[in-house]
């Protein structure tokens, strides 16, 4: 779902990308923007809990001191029956949840680029197999008129090898 940019500032998307999580026990009495309170209080939200889903953006031979973290989404659970005060457990769980859910993306990510990539050499290797038949069927057709060559040039020569025998000057 997409977000007007005061319910999502800019600020919150930095301070998320850098792993933050917010915890949040009465959105009434939190300081949030109040049109942050009005939208969630729209879904009848009265406490919630969010935490960043993070992907890291690794160079191809590791991790180096460049690589940042990707904001791919946030794992939020509301309250909705009444205020809640998150204890520990629940805001670890949620932050393994998170890592789950970034380490699914990420596989799947990685699966669609294998598709992608193996599509991509099918049709290479396809490529490849149709110009290699058609060299062999140019080389086979080349084979056969040298060897049509050969045959008539070994005719030519017994010819002239028995016109040469039989002619009494030669």
């Amino acid at each position: 779902q997409s977000f007007p940019e005061e319910v999502f500032p800019q600020a919150y998307h930095q301070a998320y990308a850098l792993g933050k999580t917010r915890a949040i026990r009465n959105v009434e009495e939190a300081d949030i923007e109040d049109c942050l309170v009005a939208f969630v209080k729209h879904f009848g939200v009265k406490a919630k809990l969010v935490v960043p889903i993070l992907q890291v953006n690794r160079q191809a031979k590791g991790l180096t001191d460049t690589d940042s973290p990707n904001l791919w989404g946030l794992l939020i659970a509301h309250q909705c029956s009444n205020p809640r005060q998150w204890e520990e457990w629940a805001v670890e769980l949620m932050k393994q949840l998170a890592n789950q859910v970034a380490i699914a993306v990420q596989q799947s990510e990685l699966y669609e680029q294998l598709q992608q990539l193996n599509t991509q050499l099918e049709h290479r290797v396809q490529r490849r197999t149709e110009e290699l038949a058609k060299t062999n069927d140019s080389l086979q057709a080349e084979i056969t008129e040298r060897q049509r060559t050969e045959a008539a040039l070994r005719h030519t020569n017994y010819t002239l090898q028995a016109l040469i025998a039989a002619s009494p000057r030669a």
